[in-house]
């Protein structure tokens, strides 16, 4: 009996230890590198390019070149599409898209050329010609692939105009360069040039920014009353969106006379139209919104009618038929 028993524990144990050593492991991700070599025009390397991934906005790694412009860029996890971005200065900023590294290997580039691209300059002024000191500069660059247009949040960017006015780009790559020019008290300018490989400079001369026109207003309900809280935006200018006061007044800036679009966002009140018209006076704007509706309830079991606990609430639209059935959408 004894050894009948004995040798059902040693079963028992050793089984034990079989599914303890068949129980998969965790397995580790698999990683890589994107290596490569950053080249000029004449094949010549670029030292000290700043290399760098992103995926899906995130930058995951940066490095710089070595003295022959070499570049290993990692790890990266190889399910995971890469777009790998290089400039250096004096050269513009490139870009290629959907790489990936498989095996947990390294993915070699090759060279990757840096391309000189095209500088842009000018220099802003007021309506009476005189040079406006420190204006701001937002620049994009749209690029077109297969007549779609395509533009990332890695090409943008920020610089400011000098004492005298005047500006100019970094190396833009090839494409359709944006610009918005903002300072207080000019309305903001926007103004669009190709940027062509083979074309080193464009100058656009005098930019002109006109004296802002001030949209000054009130927000009701529709019964009158102020519509406190509303969010106000003239011509998509979001950044310089503004909010009604207690009394349900506002004052927009930088935008120019010829303005004509405001859009109203609330959660508190809606507007009829998404965007509603300004008209010539931009000094005496009268908006309306309607009160939002309030739904209030309590989630109960079925069966039970007791109420539970409910972790979110999605409003559904509610299509009626004829004969008496619905559908929710949303």
């Amino acid at each position: 009996m004894f050894r009948i028993l004995s040798i059902a524990l040693a079963a028992i144990a050793w089984a034990g230890v079989v599914r303890a050593d068949d129980s998969p492991a965790k397995k580790a991700e698999a990683t890589g590198a994107l290596v490569g070599r950053v080249v000029d025009l004449k094949g010549h390397p670029v030292e000290g390019a700043e290399v760098w991934g992103v995926i899906r906005r995130s930058r995951v790694a940066a490095t710089r070149t070595s003295g022959d412009g070499r570049f290993r860029l990692g790890p990266i996890a190889e399910e995971k599409a890469v777009d790998l971005w290089f400039e250096a200065p004096g050269l513009s900023r490139q870009v290629r898209e959907g790489l990936h590294v498989l095996g947990g290997k390294d993915h070699d580039l090759g060279d990757l050329k840096a391309l000189p691209g095209t500088r842009i300059r000018g220099r802003v002024v007021d309506s009476s010609g005189k040079p406006l000191p420190g204006v701001r500069l937002a620049i994009e660059d749209y690029r077109y692939i297969l007549g779609h247009t395509v533009t990332s949040d890695q090409l943008e960017w920020s610089l400011a105009g000098g004492a005298d006015g005047r500006f100019e780009t970094p190396p833009m790559p090839a494409g359709q360069v944006n610009f918005r020019f903002v300072t207080s008290g000019k309305a903001r300018q926007y103004l669009s040039r190709w940027a062509e490989p083979g074309v080193e400079t464009i100058d656009l001369g005098d930019v002109v920014l006109a004296d802002e026109v001030l949209v000054r207003g009130v927000v009701l309900d529709q019964d009158g009353q102020p519509a406190p809280g509303v969010g106000v935006i003239v011509e998509y200018d979001y950044e310089n969106a503004v909010k009604t006061d207690t009394s349900g007044r506002f004052t927009v800036h930088g935008a120019g006379k010829e303005a004509k679009v405001v859009m109203l966002r609330s959660n508190d009140y809606f507007a009829e139209k998404p965007r509603l018209e300004l008209g010539p006076d931009h000094d005496h704007v009268k908006l309306t919104m309607t009160r939002a509706y309030h739904i209030q309830g309590t989630a109960v079991d079925t069966e039970t009618g007791k109420p539970v606990d409910i972790d979110s609430v999605r409003l559904c639209i509610v299509d009626r038929e004829p004969d008496g059935s619905y559908a929710l959408r949303g």
